[in-house]
């Protein structure tokens, strides 16, 4: 064959004619590629759709975190801010109780203060008429001091105790050296008064003496205890003068009342007691009535009297002048002396109602002494010696002085003693205008707070 056969054969051989397979596959790929273009178009279509989703639910799910954020905020203030008008509520009705009770405490405080003043003035004004009561007598009577015997000194002596509260009050004469026989006989011829005071008080002496309320008779001589302080330790008659001021000589316990049924203290040399001596200085110093310190009385008063000698006692000495004329005071001394003897319970019972309960108070004095008692409504409760109040308290602390007319600043040496008295409450006390009233309004404001909040969030931020 030609070369130009064998082009137009090879030819032949790749075209093929119409409807050959080659033409066929020629066709087909041509129809292929115009679906591929096709599918390619289709699927280029498809993901632009789905690319716009994408990007709405990204926008979707940063506007929900958004909204729970704002959600978050907003709860978070309104929590934080339902706490602080919960604490503020708590705080204001907490603060309310406070003031209530700190002013109801003064209101009591003051009161207790104002009656234990009236009643030192009371205590002071009787025995002070006591004194002048004696005074008087001697005067009238011309009597050659000391010897001296009031009459009726039980009657007078008992509503004097009665209304002064003390529990026994002594006529002490001041027996100088020279006089001591002269005094031991008077004393032994006029004892009768023992036995007639006995009689007239015999619920105070029948467990003592029985239902005859026999008394014993005196001791005759003038005497003090071997050891100065102890009762116990026997006694011996004076031999030299127990103070050596003034007119000297010896203090002697003479008409008491109630009168007692164990007579052993009469003619007892009561300035042989270091405490008597010193406060008895003290008085003739200032030639006024003087406090002792607290101290034990009861070898003076156990004789007629019972009471418990582990509370605090002490005495008021009044001293008697051989004038009615207050002017001389100053340019005589005092024949002898008024003692009381002081319970200090006494003044701190009933100066509460009955329901007021846990007020402290405590009793100071110039002689480094400090004691403690609780007042629940009339009751006084010793609770020991010593300052013993709450010190939680201290800031609310009322003080009064106790018998102000008894403080003589212008006294040198000071052997007496002067009191104040200190009050305290107690968180007993506290806790009677305590309540739960401030929690429970806080509560309540917080709670109100929140679901008030929370509704308005449901409405404002509704559910995505």
């Amino acid at each position: 064959m030609s070369e130009a056969s064998l082009s137009d054969h090879e030819a032949f051989h790749e075209d093929g004619p119409p409807g050959s397979v080659n033409g066929g596959s020629h066709s087909g790929k041509k129809g292929m590629s115009s679906s591929a273009e096709s599918v390619l178009s289709g699927g280029s279509d498809h993901n632009g759709g789905s690319s716009t989703n994408s990007d709405e639910r990204i926008v979707s799910k940063e506007e929900n975190m958004a909204v729970r954020r704002s959600k978050t905020v907003v709860l978070v203030i309104i929590a934080v801010t339902a706490l602080a008008f919960g604490a503020a509520t708590y705080l204001f009705t907490n603060n309310e109780e406070t003031d209530d009770y700190e002013t109801q405490f003064r209101d009591f405080a003051y009161e207790v203060t104002t009656v234990a003043h009236a009643e030192a003035v009371n205590v002071f004004g009787l025995v002070e008429s006591l004194a002048l009561a004696v005074s008087s007598f001697a005067i009238h009577q011309e009597t050659e001091l000391p010897n001296i015997l009031v009459p009726h000194f039980e009657e007078k002596g008992k509503h004097n105790n009665a209304l002064s509260k003390a529990l026994q009050v002594s006529i002490v004469p001041i027996v100088s050296m020279d006089k001591i026989a002269s005094w031991e006989s008077f004393s032994v011829a006029n004892q009768g008064w023992v036995q007639e005071g006995v009689n007239q008080t015999p619920h105070l002496h029948e467990d003592f003496l029985g239902a005859d309320l026999k008394v014993p008779p005196i001791n005759t001589n003038v005497h003090h205890f071997v050891d100065a302080e102890d009762p116990k330790s026997g006694s011996v008659p004076v031999e030299s003068p127990s103070v050596d001021f003034g007119p000297g000589g010896h203090g002697v316990v003479w008409q008491q009342s109630p009168a007692p049924h164990d007579p052993s203290i009469i003619n007892f040399d009561i300035l042989s007691h270091p405490v008597f001596a010193r406060v008895y200085h003290g008085m003739w110093e200032t030639k006024l009535p003087v406090m002792s310190e607290v101290t034990d009385l009861s070898f003076l008063y156990e004789g007629a009297v019972k009471d418990d000698i582990t509370h605090p006692h002490s005495f008021l000495m009044h001293p008697i002048f051989p004038t009615m004329d207050e002017d001389e005071y100053e340019n005589v001394e005092p024949w002898g002396f008024i003692v009381a003897a002081i319970p200090w319970d006494a003044y701190f019972t009933n100066l509460l109602p009955e329901s007021i309960n846990g007020i402290t108070v405590v009793l100071h004095n110039t002689c480094g002494e400090h004691y403690t008692y609780r007042l629940n409504g009339p009751e006084a409760v010793f609770v020991g010696a010593g300052d013993l109040h709450d010190r939680h308290y201290n800031s609310l602390g009322v003080q009064t002085v106790f018998a102000e007319f008894l403080t003589y600043d212008f006294s040198e040496t000071l052997e007496h003693c002067e009191y104040d008295i200190r009050l305290y409450p107690t968180s007993d006390f506290e806790e009677e205008y305590r309540t739960s009233k401030p929690w429970i309004y806080a509560v309540v404001v917080v709670l109100v707070f929140m679901f008030t909040a929370g509704g308005f969030l449901w409405v404002y931020f509704p559910v995505q």
